[in-house]
């Protein structure tokens, strides 16, 4: 590899230019103002860094949802296009988790393929992305492009003993290879005693120099979420290597030390840097200093101290934009298409009650948690608590329940914060803050509390529950709720699914209702009250037993209750025979099991004898660790490997459930019997196949506009193909499918088709299918770009209407995204501040509930705005109806869950003055913030210190619009 600087043609560019050679407006799935001020951005940009040597760093620093991505993308291509050597050009991106990766490499083909103009014959390269998931790395150089995640800095070094640290000494020869002279390097290092613990960040910093003289210059570093470095060199492990690795610090003590690395250290590594963020400082300004200092040399605040002066030389390399939303002719802030409820309830309703602790037995307890939890901390000498930090606001489980055993998850899916499986928080304001401040007084009544009376319900999780479950059933809306703890994510996910598949259980039942007063269904619909639905509602009726005697090979601890019990008073005898049924069917394999249920049936006295017990442990613990370790070894049908999913309704037609038999009919081939869902090869034939009729006949005018889009190619008609086929296996269509196929008379298709009629228990089905004709170029371009018809079956495996993502799993949280960009399920995603960055997730969702908040009012904002962004169902909505931003029912619902009657309020009211300085400030970045995260305990609070969200509410115009940012276009001599 080449390691000279790669010279630049001096051209700078004009509109016209730039346009020849970028189209940000492709498949005009954004406004064209938005998509020509980008390109105004990228032409700026490219021209002031490509106008001076001096000229090192570009910040983008645009609101959320302004496509930063696609702005960098298109000044690292221009600067790719102008180089002398575009094959040798090499570009490397920072990104701070896994999710945001795949994001790019996707994001970077996508662009090649749709927006650049030029010869794409000699930036080929560009579609090999090396995403680097494990631990730092030498750059390959032959790829294009190569993606770090941030994190993966952190892993140079560990603090651990000598002998420990042998493997690292080992892998890190491993790295180098063949090198001879960084091998002779590391046996120094060895020797010289610096991989002791108390040399953790000289070895940190020799580790990270060794890969950086073995990598080879770097054309152009993009670091995204760059706000992320704001603490500075010296405040974290990740910081001190990336600077050392990108060649922008000098560690004095290793470069005395190991003087033949000065010679081959690339000081810097990359040429050019452009930092992305939307909240590109917290507190203070001074903050972006910090953040060049770990990523560029000699950049423009560098030294500088004067406020005035620091403004001003900001000003000359950042770019910051509002997002606005032209909406019949008038250009409206994100904020004024907003619906903030900040009065704690749960509905849109602007009238709706505040959430309040019920006046009973349960509200007691809860005031009596809130009491202790008070009397705690006092007791500590604390009037203070940490914002957000007090479990009791979220959830009474304190377990935080290992969600994956320990090496189970591959290493390169962890990120950093993802090696404590037991934690509590995956962030806090402060390090020293690990765990809820009122755990030992929760762990204490509640334990009480189980022993007496089971298990506790919550004031605040009830409500939401039965609202999103409404939302959920009723209306199909999508729902993106954060919390903050770990173990809420489980529990909240949970509590939302019962109660989905409790509604549509009770509708079920309903095709049962012949009475000639208000049957729920017309006559017609009869036909679907089958045997096999009776066995259905059966087998949904033993769910809770057997999620009790599966807790057993979880835990360990049902069973050994029920043997305690003697006489298993412990249990209603209805009960327990659930249980011996629930056996007797998972377990039909084992003689022994079999033999003794069947005992247990005849016989009066309940005694179970010592082989019971033996068998079903031993054949329970193979069951499971079959599963854990092969969970795809469940699905052998046509189509992919389905994870298993939680969702009854989905669970039920898995290999050894009674509905598998239906599964396996679903995936037929054709020339072994009936498929039930087939499309001919051509979209104009009706091959009177259900999905031919479903498009023909129930979705006409829908299909007809599909078939007549611009961009239609043939390709189209087997995307789409794929998609309908995993909705009606998987997603929402499964179960009407089923019910078609159970029905006492009537053709499947024609069945089916009256489940999906507008006045049918399944229209919402139909209309799915509906919206996915009519959107579905925006479909292509957020999910399935890069995508074959081939490979998208991943997308619909494991489709439940609730699902939760935290960072203490391995779970692909991209696929999860990209299932919620979908219309259908899932409705509700439950997620930590994992999804807070990085992930869009707009495209049919319009409700953010913040459950459990953040103390930081940027990290608010970064949250609500997964789903304000422009071409957001929202914004799409506004502007179809030309309403202005100020139709309640079509803008951004943002909820603010809380108890009124506990000291949530002061939390709340805290961070409501927080957002609106936030708010208020938005683009006065030098503006220093003094923002606490400690909440007081003695501060009275009414209703009326309950903030609403600030009006007027359009920011004021910012100093760094990229209007005022200097065009060298017109500059005529080099600076």
């Amino acid at each position: 590899m080449k390691n000279s600087k790669q010279a630049f043609e001096p051209m700078p560019l004009d509109s016209a230019s730039t346009n020849e050679l970028l189209h940000l407006h492709a498949r005009a799935l954004i406004a064209s103002n938005i998509a020509e001020r980008q390109t105004e951005v990228v032409r700026k940009a490219f021209n002031y860094l490509t106008a001076s040597e001096n000229h090192k760093v570009v910040y983008i620093a645009d609101e959320v949802g302004l496509g930063k991505t696609y702005i960098a993308l298109g000044i690292a291509m221009l600067l790719r296009h102008f180089s002398q050597e575009k094959t040798m050009h090499r570009d490397l991106v920072l990104v701070p988790k896994a999710n945001l990766q795949r994001k790019w490499a996707d994001a970077a083909k996508s662009f090649v393929q749709n927006n650049y103009r030029g010869n794409r014959t000699d930036i080929a390269p560009l579609f090999d992305v090396e995403l680097n998931r494990e631990r730092l790395q030498t750059l390959l150089p032959d790829a294009a492009m190569t993606i770090f995640r941030m994190t993966s800095f952190s892993s140079l070094a560990a603090k651990s003993s000598r002998r420990a640290r042998l493997p690292l000494l080992e892998r890190l020869k491993e790295q180098v290879g063949p090198d001879k002279w960084a091998l002779q390097i590391l046996d120094k290092a060895w020797t010289g005693h610096l991989f002791e613990n108390e040399r953790a960040r000289d070895l940190l910093c020799l580790a990270a120099y060794l890969l950086n003289a073995l990598s080879g210059r770097v054309n152009t570093l993009i670091v995204d979420e760059a706000h992320n470095y704001r603490h500075g060199i010296d405040s974290s492990f990740r910081n001190l290597a990336t600077a050392c690795f990108l060649g922008v610090h000098r560690h004095e003590a290793v470069l005395k030390a190991f003087p033949e690395l000065e010679k081959r250290l690339h000081f810097p590594l990359a040429d050019k840097t452009i930092c992305l963020s939307a909240t590109p400082k917290d507190r203070d300004l001074w903050e972006i200093a910090r953040q060049l200092d770990c990523l560029t040399a000699k950049h423009p605040l560098a030294g500088v101290s004067d406020p005035d002066e620091f403004r001003q030389r900001l000003k000359s390399f950042l770019i910051r934009g509002n997002l606005t939303y032209d909406i019949n002719g008038q250009s409206v802030s994100r904020h004024e298409c907003r619906s903030e409820h900040r009065q704690g309830h749960v509905d849109k309703n602007k009238s709706a009650e505040w959430l309040d602790v019920p006046n009973d037995f349960m509200g007691a307890f809860w005031q009596l948690i809130q009491y202790q939890s008070i009397k705690h901390l006092r007791a500590k000498g604390n009037t203070t608590f940490e914002m957000g930090m007090l479990a009791g606001f979220e959830t009474y489980h304190l377990d935080a329940q290992k969600i994956h055993a320990a090496g189970n998850m591959p290493a390169t899916d962890r990120d950093e914060d993802d090696t404590d499986t037991q934690k509590e928080y995956e962030q806090t304001a402060t390090r020293e803050i690990r765990e809820s401040e009122d755990r030992q007084v929760i762990e204490t009544l509640v334990r009480d509390f189980q022993k007496k009376f089971g298990e506790p319900p919550h004031p605040k999780q009830t409500p939401l529950t039965h609202e999103l479950g409404k939302q959920m059933f009723e209306q199909q809306e999508k729902s993106l709720v954060f919390v903050r703890r770990v173990h809420t994510a489980t529990e909240l996910s949970g509590r939302l699914l019962r109660e989905y598949e409790r509604r549509v259980a009770e509708d079920l039942r309903r095709f049962f209702e012949k009475t000639d007063t208000k049957p729920r269904f017309p006559r017609e619909f009869w036909r679907f009250a089958s045997d096999k639905l009776t066995d259905l509602l059966k087998e949904f009726e033993m769910k809770d037993v057997r999620e009790e005697v599966m807790a057993f090979f979880r835990d360990g601890k049902l069973l050994e209750k029920i043997k305690a019990a003697h006489g298993f008073g412990w249990f209603e005898r209805r009960e327990l025979e659930g249980q011996l049924d629930f056996c007797f069917f998972a377990f039909k394999n084992n003689e022994t099991v079999q033999d003794e249920v069947k005992r247990l049936r005849e016989r009066k006295k309940w005694h179970i004898n010592e082989d019971f017990w033996k068998a079903l442990r031993e054949v329970g613990k193979s069951w499971q660790m079959k599963r854990i370790e092969n969970p795809d070894a469940d699905d052998d049908s046509e189509g992919g490997d389905e994870l298993e999913s939680a969702y009854f309704f989905n669970d039920y037609f898995r290999k050894g459930r009674p509905g598998k038999f239906f599964r396996n009919k679903m995936y037929r081939k054709k020339s072994s019997g009936e498929q039930l869902f087939s499309l001919p090869d051509d979209p104009q034939t009706n091959d009177n196949g259900f999905l031919s009729r479903l498009l023909h006949e129930t979705c006409a005018i829908e299909f007809a506009r599909w078939k007549a889009r611009e961009s239609y190619c043939p390709e189209d008609w087997q995307m789409l193909s794929e998609i309908l086929k995993g909705i009606f296996r998987n997603g929402t269509g499964l179960l009407p499918a089923f019910l078609a196929d159970s029905a006492k008379s009537g053709a499947f298709a024609d069945n089916l088709l009256l489940l999906l009629r507008a006045d049918a228990p399944f229209a919402h089905v139909a209309e799915e299918v509906r919206t996915i004709l009519l959107d579905f170029d925006l479909l292509m371009s957020v999910n399935f770009g890069q995508q074959t018809p081939g490979s998208i079956h991943k997308y619909f495996r494991m489709l439940s209407p609730v699902v939760s993502r935290t960072g203490m799993t391995g779970a692909d949280r991209s696929i999860v995204a990209a299932q919620f960009r979908m219309p259908g399920f899932p409705y509700v995603l439950v997620a930590t501040d994992i999804f807070r960055e990085g992930e869009d997730l707009h495209t049919y969702c319009q409700n953010v509930y913040h459950y459990g908040i953040a103390w930081n009012p940027s990290d608010m904002e970064q949250r609500t705005g997964r789903i304000d962004r422009i071409n957001s169902l929202s914004h799409r909505k506004l502007i179809a109806e030309n309403s202005g931003g100020n139709c309640p029912v079509n803008q951004v619902q943002v909820f603010y869950p809380y108890l009124r009657q506990s000291v949530e309020v002061n939390q709340v009211t805290k961070l409501f003055g927080h957002i609106n300085r936030f708010i208020e400030t938005f683009n006065e970045i030098e503006l220093t913030l003094k923002r606490e995260s400690q909440v007081a305990l003695d501060v009275p609070v009414s209703e009326g210190d309950i903030l609403p969200l600030l009006t007027p509410v359009r920011p004021k115009r910012g100093y760094f619009e990229v209007e005022d940012f200097i065009d060298f276009s017109h500059v005529s001599e080099k600076l």
